[in-house]
């Protein structure tokens, strides 16, 4: 199970597919429990684990229990932790086509937890039963085909703007109902979000916007 935080108020790939430069990183620190990547613009990806090796700028060996994101003014944008991965497949996949993408993609599990930050978020879970926390702000929750059960914990339906929260999802054919004190949206082929204590008359379809 992957920890996922938000630091700073951004969404999971797109801006930071904006801030980092993934053809200029640079391994500026390796050791067996960590290696350093920086980026022209100062831009730091930290990944930490054990019995690293490397070969030149490439992770060769070795497990990873987590990596973060740190701006060039060394303000962190978002953290994974409490993971178990091997070192060589998270560098492939950010050294593939789909760079950042390709590695928090990579690094998801099933049962996940995803903090935000205490500005708006755009928090996406991926595959398996993931459990998301949006924070302060307006949030919004990204669903996909095949994401599995996703519960959201937090979920503001009424707060007005700046505060109520909102899904972007794949499809509009789903139904709602209501599961005791819960709103749950059934997408079906077993693909659920659910909005915990929210009641099922404060969700509407303007709280819905497709990808």
């Amino acid at each position: 199970m992957a920890k996922v935080k938000h630091c700073n108020a951004l969404d999971q790939h797109g801006q930071l597919e904006q801030i980092y430069a993934v053809d200029t990183l640079e391994l500026v620190l390796e050791s067996t429990t960590r290696g350093v990547y920086v980026d022209d613009d100062g831009d730091k990806i930290i990944f930490n684990g054990s019995n690293l090796s490397f070969n030149g700028e490439v992770i060769v060996s070795g497990r990873l229990n987590g990596f973060k994101f740190v701006d060039s003014d060394g303000d962190t944008l978002i953290s994974v932790t409490n993971g178990d991965w091997i070192a060589k497949a998270l560098y492939n996949a950010l050294a593939g086509p789909n760079e950042i993408r390709g590695l928090l993609t990579a690094s998801y599990a099933s049962k996940d937890q995803f903090q935000g930050s205490d500005k708006g978020d755009i928090i996406y879970g991926a595959g398996g039963n993931d459990r998301l926390t949006g924070g302060k702000g307006e949030d919004w929750f990204l669903f996909g085909h095949g994401d599995g059960r996703d519960v959201v914990t937090d979920f503001d339906a009424v707060g007005g703007t700046g505060k109520q929260d909102f899904v972007r999802q794949f499809s509009n054919d789903f139904h709602m109902r209501r599961s005791g004190e819960d709103t749950i949206v059934d997408f079906g082929n077993g693909d659920t979000l659910i909005l915990l204590d929210v009641k099922r008359s404060d969700v509407t379809l303007d709280d819905f916007m497709i990808f």
